[in-house]
């Protein structure tokens, strides 16, 4: 889960893994997108690793986001999880 520009994203793992929505839903509904049949699952590479894709929270249909906390919850986590991995490395690098 990270923040870019403002817009939230949700790599695969955390879809699959804490919120329950299947591979095969996220695979079909980004295919779609990639060849223009559907706004939704929007997605981007991501920029730290090039192998996964990041999905953009917005673009989740609402059905698949129900088991998902709202937006504001999620990024309020993110942030609080950039704080610790920098105090991480402040204390690292002492």
């Amino acid at each position: 889960m990270r923040i870019i520009n403002n817009v939230l994203l949700l790599d695969y793992a955390d879809l699959v893994d804490k919120y329950g929505i299947t591979r095969g839903t996220i695979d079909c509904g980004v295919n779609k997108h990639i060849k223009g049949k559907s706004p939704s699952w929007a997605s981007i590479k991501d920029p730290e690793d090039k192998r996964k894709r990041l999905i953009v929270y917005k673009t989740i249909p609402a059905h698949s986001r129900k088991g998902l906390p709202a937006e504001e919850t999620l990024i309020e986590l993110c942030r609080q999880q950039e704080a610790e991995r920098k105090n991480i490395s402040q204390l690292l690098m002492k």
